[in-house]
């Protein structure tokens, strides 16, 4: 888990622009993402949990601009599951087996670094896994 609590991140080169992307976080927090398409490390994508709603943002030059904010369903206080699943330039993002976003967006669509990232003291990320789609 990267170790700070401002927009603390942590990649991995996958080899894969296409893929599901699904975390596990123990006790939800706000701003407790998943960090994926990352070419450079200002230049990214994420989707996150907070209290009450979901967000999905896209960073060009540590610039983020809001892409959704969903709260129609509520991230569980516990054990929260987020997949997000790349095909070209389609990125759907779930929670709880819920589809929460469904956009397209050709921003870094061959960037193969995806990871997790906290904006939190105390959160944590116990699961990470990157599969074929």
């Amino acid at each position: 888990n990267p170790t700070s609590t401002s927009n603390a991140r942590s990649v991995v080169e996958t080899g894969m622009s296409d893929c599901r992307i699904k975390i596990t976080i123990p006790t939800t927090k706000a701003g407790t993402r998943i960090a994926f398409r990352t070419s450079v490390d200002s230049d990214f994508y994420s989707f996150q949990a907070e209290n009450a709603h979901y967000r999905l943002y896209k960073f060009v030059n540590w610039t983020a601009t809001m892409l959704g904010s969903n709260n129609i369903y509520a991230p569980k206080p516990n054990d929260e599951v987020l997949e997000v699943v790349l095909r070209g330039s389609n990125i759907k993002c779930y929670a709880n087996g819920n589809l929460i976003f469904d956009i397209n967006d050709e921003f870094n669509v061959n960037a193969t670094r995806h990871g997790i990232m906290i904006n939190s003291s105390g959160a944590s990320i116990s699961s990470f896994q990157v599969s074929e789609v």
